[in-house]
């Protein structure tokens, strides 16, 4: 949907992901009837529920992304989606009172950037951060997984107790992965990025190392 709206860059789509997965979270953990009635309410609404977290995010990521209501209505017509500019209004103020009015003001692909700046990666180097950034985002459930499964077998990991990949995390990975696959070589890279946030060397490989090997996979869904 991020495609369908202009908004494919700057983090956007993982970060409007990562908001409709909270918002989703909430209204579940929340709800006492899930049955059929609710599903069928929450299914109907996922489209115009999207476009409001796709909204938020790029409010957040970029003035010059702001989607106007009008244009959320008729893109959505477009696809045999119909709406009200009242509703889309609505939808979009519901999610943000959802999320308790907290989006990040950064995206993860703006943390990307910074990262592999301050850890001295070249700039050029930037347009691959955004995409790779992005697409841990988009699959952090399979790493998140994996990184927790890769923790235990490891004395200098599992004394951290991890329990969920933050996010701040995530992307430091992705960035040295990023480096690695384009053979951008910083013999400190990975240590930079560990010092800059607050994290062991070994967990940042690890991350990583499991980025590169899910993204280089024929059979991985990334």
């Amino acid at each position: 949907m991020c495609a369908w709206f202009g908004c494919k860059k700057h983090g956007v789509p993982g970060q409007a992901c990562r908001l409709f997965e909270r918002y989703l979270f909430s209204v579940l953990h929340n709800c006492v009837e899930r049955g059929d009635d609710f599903r069928r309410c929450l299914l109907a609404e996922v489209p115009i529920l999207i476009a409001s977290c796709i909204s938020l995010s790029a409010k957040m990521s970029n003035s010059a992304l702001m989607l106007h209501p009008k244009v959320i209505k008729i893109i959505l017509l477009c696809k045999n989606i119909r709406t009200t500019i009242d509703e889309i209004i609505a939808t979009e103020f519901k999610v943000f009172r959802i999320l308790d009015f907290r989006v990040p003001m950064w995206t993860s692909v703006e943390v990307g950037e910074m990262l592999a700046v301050k850890a001295g990666f070249p700039v050029t180097m930037l347009e691959r951060v955004a995409l790779v950034v992005d697409v841990a985002e988009f699959h952090r459930n399979i790493i998140d997984r994996k990184v927790k499964h890769a923790a235990y077998g490891k004395e200098q990991l599992s004394s951290l107790g991890i329990s969920r990949v933050l996010s701040l995390h995530l992307t430091a990975g992705a960035v040295a992965a990023t480096a690695r696959l384009g053979h951008y070589d910083e013999p400190e890279g990975v240590r930079l990025l560990a010092q800059l946030t607050k994290a062991p060397p070994l967990y940042i490989e690890c991350i990583q190392d499991i980025i590169c090997a899910e993204i280089l996979s024929p059979q991985s869904p990334i």
